[in-house]
């Protein structure tokens, strides 16, 4: 059995390699402080039964990890393994094909039994995270047949959503992956939508439409 272990907490990735090989026998584990180096490694490597990988990286990102091996057309079974509380990215996460989501919290017994259900071909969530994004889901819904209602696209109350937790043009770009004249295009877009001239007002306009509070 081959394992890939994606973390840059060099610490966080040493004790949990112990784990591992004190947990499974002829084990082959693989280690990776960065997706660049994770990704030379999928490409040395073949047969990998499985990847775990933090979100929040520097430079480039866990749901970047899992993007790029399904463009390379590498058929590895992926699951975060993470602190990220963030319902939006780990969504993301398994979007983009990650097998399930294993909160850094867990302990030992934990861990190796979400992995096992991974192994066995099954998607892993905890349960509480299972209700939030089913309950986050819902609520997309409503607040996309509202956004339709005025007009508004999906990726345009993407844009607003995170324009409304504070991010900047280059934060939200690098979210949803797009350059950042993309993120100036929709907000323009929704300026003139919400007959706004500025961030600010463009905000309190989407709540008093109720596009923010759903």
């Amino acid at each position: 059995m081959k394992f890939l272990l994606v973390d840059d907490h060099c610490l966080f990735l040493d004790g949990l390699a112990q784990v591992f090989n004190s947990q499974f026998a002829e084990l082959t584990l693989l280690t990776a402080d960065s997706v660049k180096s994770a990704l030379r490694l999928v490409s040395e490597h073949q047969n990998i039964d499985l990847a775990l990988i933090d979100l929040a990286m520097p430079k480039a990102d866990g749901i970047s990890f899992i993007k790029q091996v399904t463009t390379l057309g590498e058929l590895i079974p992926i699951a975060v393994l993470s602190a990220c509380e963030d319902l939006q990215q780990i969504q993301q996460a398994l979007a983009e094909g990650a097998l399930g989501f294993i909160p850094k919290t867990y302990n030992a017994v934990d861990l190796f039994n979400a992995i096992n259900q991974i192994l066995q071909g099954n998607t892993y969530l905890p349960k509480q995270l299972s209700l939030k994004l089913a309950q986050q889901q819902f609520s997309q819904v409503n607040k996309q047949d509202l956004a339709n209602k005025y007009k508004i696209t999906s990726r345009q109350l993407e844009v607003l959503v995170l324009l409304n937790k504070g991010f900047s043009n280059k934060k939200i770009a690098n979210t949803l992956y797009i350059s950042e004249h993309t993120v100036k295009s929709h907000l323009k877009q929704l300026f003139q939508t919400l007959n706004c001239d500025n961030r600010i007002s463009c905000l309190h306009h989407a709540r008093s439409l109720g596009l923010l509070d759903i």
